[in-house]
């Protein structure tokens, strides 16, 4: 039997809402680390993503605002998601956390 073309639509909608969900939790994650960084003092990191936004903003023109806001916040997804692949690899391959010897994961 085939999905409906309501079924199909809502299973659009829910990948859709998962990858723009992902996307978000990684921009806030990331922007939390940079601004948490510089409030213990280490502010180059978001002092340079800060420069970059700012040179977008400046040769954008009428969508500087918002190319700008983009930049900064696509900047600070690419580092949540270095920090998440930094994590991972601590947790999985350093410190041995995870599910057993890496086969099939039992189900919890």
């Amino acid at each position: 039997m085939f999905p409906s073309v309501g079924q199909v639509t809502g299973i659009i909608s829910l990948v859709a809402l998962s990858f723009i969900g992902t996307i978000a939790m990684l921009w806030v994650g990331g922007g939390i680390i940079l601004h948490g960084l510089a409030d213990i003092g280490i502010a180059g990191p978001e002092h340079w993503i800060e420069g970059i936004e700012h040179g977008v903003s400046a040769v954008a023109g009428a969508a500087g605002g918002v190319l700008g806001w983009l930049t900064f916040a696509g900047l600070s997804a690419l580092v949540g998601l270095a920090l998440g692949f930094v994590l991972v690899f601590l947790l999985h391959k350093v410190f041995g956390m995870g599910h057993g010897d890496g086969g099939e994961a039992a189900a919890h």
